[in-house]
């Protein structure tokens, strides 16, 4: 009961109340029926237990699912693409949240927000040029919410250089051993074993930011400083005399894939990530307590392989990613809730 009620909150809580049709829409509508005649099902045999708070809930986001997919007037292309918009703003709203809250602001890796910033202005570009008529009031308010996103972002990138620079020497070298560390973690989950599935793009972010990091951490180098901070230069500069090689590495290798060959590359990389957290779905509560690092890399890994797919607009025969999608959205609520 336990596993069913946590599938029953992936498909209720997980997913907007104005999801489009479409036939991953259809697909969730069929699961989550299932789901709820089992709950139905195993809740009459189990003395004293009360499912219809759980059931109403998920009988009444059934039946909006439903009236969706089965409207005779089909909603608009722009429609359907302003809502795929404003998945992906939850999904970059979440990467920060990911790595920048509770963090001190000296310690933010500049170029991650500066990446989060330009998808929000390209999501808001393109949200302009799609006509909004008809468009349901909760979507129109999360479109007029999109600038005031954008200007936080400029905002706390003002916020970061201002703190950086009043910051001494000391406070300089703790805040930048950190952001060298998360780049190093970075990079680690960047390189994963198939060089074409690397996003390149994520790659030079990291390598040109990790390069501005090793010249400031130099600019202020001085005996005074912890060996801590010294054995961190060294280890950077070694490092950074191997990153473009492997870049270098996985260019040629994206480079030198057949449209057919990177498709069943992207499908099966996905079909791994999409059985992972159908495993944590029938797993029981207890037992999944992943720590919030764990649930963070899966969010990360998630958010590296949507980028690939995106940087390919015109693979044909791809369609796993709206479950990517969910299922990043997903994660993050588990990273939320850990």
């Amino acid at each position: 009961m336990e596993r069913l009620c946590r599938r029953l909150h992936f498909y209720v809580d997980n997913r907007p109340r104005w999801m489009v049709p479409s036939e991953r829409a259809t697909e969730l509508a069929s699961e989550l029926d299932s789901v709820l005649d089992k709950i139905e099902q195993q809740a009459a045999q189990i003395d004293g237990f009360d499912a219809s708070i759980p059931l109403q809930v998920g009988r009444q986001r059934l039946e909006q699912w439903r009236t969706l997919i089965s409207e005779p007037q089909t909603h608009s292309d722009d429609h359907v693409q302003l809502v795929n918009l404003l998945k992906d703003v939850r999904w970059v709203l979440h990467r920060y949240a990911r790595h920048f809250s509770g963090q001190r602001r000296a310690t933010r890796d500049i170029s991650r927000l500066v990446a989060s910033r330009l998808r929000l202005v390209e999501i808001t570009r393109q949200a302009t040029l799609l006509k909004h008529e008809g468009t349901a009031p909760v979507l129109l308010g999360e479109i007029q919410a999109l600038p005031r996103f954008v200007e936080f972002l400029v905002q706390e990138q003002g916020e970061i250089s201002d703190m950086v620079r009043r910051m001494g020497r000391f406070e300089q070298a703790q805040a930048l051993t950190i952001v060298c560390q998360e780049l190093c973690d970075t990079w680690r989950l960047l390189c994963e074993p198939q060089p074409a599935l690397r996003s390149v793009a994520w790659m030079e972010r990291t390598l040109g930011s990790t390069q501005e990091i090793f010249e400031r951490m130099n600019a202020i180098r001085h005996a005074n400083l912890p060996q801590q901070y010294e054995d961190m230069i060294v280890d950077i500069g070694e490092r950074l005399t191997q990153w473009p090689d492997e870049l270098a590495l996985s260019r040629a290798a994206g480079i030198s894939l057949s449209q057919a060959q990177r498709l069943l590359l992207l499908q099966e990389r996905s079909a791994q990530l999409l059985d992972w957290v159908e495993e944590q779905l029938l797993i029981e509560p207890d037992a999944s307590s992943l720590a919030r690092s764990l649930w963070a890399q899966r969010c990360d890994e998630f958010d590296q392989l949507l980028s690939i797919v995106d940087s390919h607009p015109n693979l044909d025969g791809f369609d796993q990613r709206d479950a990517l999608v969910d299922a990043l959205l997903w994660c993050g609520s588990q990273f939320d809730n850990a």
